[in-house]
């Protein structure tokens, strides 16, 4: 589990959209997949974790890659390049155009 606060809007978003469940005996908010991939990416300084759980979360094709791209380009501009080299690299290359 990964704890953060909000530091930003990106990060007022996904807890606004967030879900609640209990983990062990206490209410957690989990955010929607997509909310965690712009998040991973803002805290990202070059963690590989964060680039592998990113690219976990790509491959169980549960991203909506379109919604993260408009969230970046209103608020993480300088992050689409990465999102988009984690997406090739998700992508088998079978389906690769």
């Amino acid at each position: 589990v990964h704890v953060r606060a909000a530091h930003d809007k990106s990060d007022q978003d996904a807890l606004e959209s967030a879900i609640s469940i209990e983990l062990f005996s206490r209410k957690v908010r989990i955010p929607p997949p997509e909310n965690l991939v712009v998040m991973k990416l803002a805290s990202m300084r070059g963690q590989r974790k964060h680039w592998e759980d990113i690219i976990i979360l790509l491959k169980a094709d549960c991203i909506d890659v379109s919604f993260v791209l408009a969230h970046l380009t209103r608020e993480h501009p300088g992050l689409i390049d990465l999102f988009l080299e984690l997406v090739v690299e998700a992508t088998p290359p079978s389906r690769r155009s």
